[in-house]
């Protein structure tokens, strides 16, 4: 739209079709929760990662070649390329949920649950779902429960469709 990033953060006033009297200030609040989780994630992923893996972001980064090649050969070899030493199976299978997280936490940034008019809408609900899965790996490898954190942020953010409270 014209309004640029706007789009992706506030009520920026643009329509994609929806009833006249609905607006997008459901996007302040869940672009705040979901970067606040973000970096709760990443503090969560330099700890537990950066003790597996001898550079996590790089990991994180190259986790793309999963994504091409979702094999387990294919996760030896980026673990072989980034593991700080041997890993035990149940170490390695957390550096891939801690990776896997990471992966959540891009995809729930995912454009199209900002473009639309309504928070409870396919598209919204759907970067939700991901943050829901990277709060659970992150949960399970981290120790950490993010989730109340976020609902304090989502509490704000009002969805237009009156058969949704919050």
């Amino acid at each position: 739209c014209a309004h640029g990033v706007e789009r992706w953060r506030s009520d920026c006033g643009c329509r994609t079709g929806g009833p006249p009297e609905w607006n997008q200030q459901w996007r302040k609040p869940l672009r705040e929760g979901l970067n606040w989780l973000r970096d709760e994630m990443a503090a969560v992923f330099e700890d537990r990662g950066g003790a597996l893996l001898k550079d996590p972001w790089a990991a994180r980064d190259d986790y793309v070649s999963i994504l091409l090649d979702p094999t387990d050969q294919a996760r030896e070899e980026l673990l072989k390329r980034f593991a700080s030493g041997s890993l035990t199976k149940s170490k390695r299978a957390e550096a891939l949920g801690l990776l896997e997280s990471q992966l959540m936490s891009l995809y729930m940034f995912t454009s199209c649950g900002w473009f639309f008019d309504e928070l409870s809408g396919l598209e919204p609900v759907q970067n939700l779902k991901y943050a829901a899965r990277a709060m659970d790996l992150v949960r399970r490898y981290g120790g950490k429960d993010l989730e109340p954190g976020l609902m304090d942020y989502l509490a704000s953010a009002k969805p237009n469709d009156k058969a949704f409270a919050d």
